[in-house]
């Protein structure tokens, strides 16, 4: 977009900002169930019968053909999460999630020691 285009939108809101979410990727020239998907329409009853929803590889491979047209900026650096990554960074999570619960347990355990202190102190 440029900042024309930009200006023009004075007041933007959320049916503002999906309508040109829905208008940019039609450029992209997605399919319409990829379309649909993409702007959190559930398929009707009907075709939900006879169409499968798209698998997240295919939904992956849609959105990178319509990054370009979803862009700001001139040039963007994309990185593509592959599962292994993801599961990296899953277990990398794990491990401070761990962490941050024995911190946790031994800050209590402090602030019981120093209430401990306290009581003590002002029975003597």
């Amino acid at each position: 977009c440029s900042k024309d285009e930009i200006k023009k939108y004075k007041r933007i809101n959320l049916r503002n900002l999906r309508s040109r979410f829905g208008s940019l990727i039609m450029e992209a020239e997605l399919g319409y169930r990829q379309i649909e998907y993409m702007m959190g329409h559930v398929l009707p009853a009907v075709q939900g019968a006879y169409f499968k929803l798209p698998s997240e590889d295919v939904m992956r491979r849609a959105y990178l053909k319509a990054l370009p047209h979803l862009m700001i900026f001139e040039s963007i650096e994309t990185k593509v999460l592959t599962d292994e990554r993801l599961k990296e960074y899953e277990e990398r999570d794990k491990q401070k999630d761990k962490v941050i619960k024995e911190m946790m347990e031994r800050l209590d355990a402090l602030e019981r020691d120093k209430e401990r202190k306290e009581w003590l102190e002002e029975i003597k």
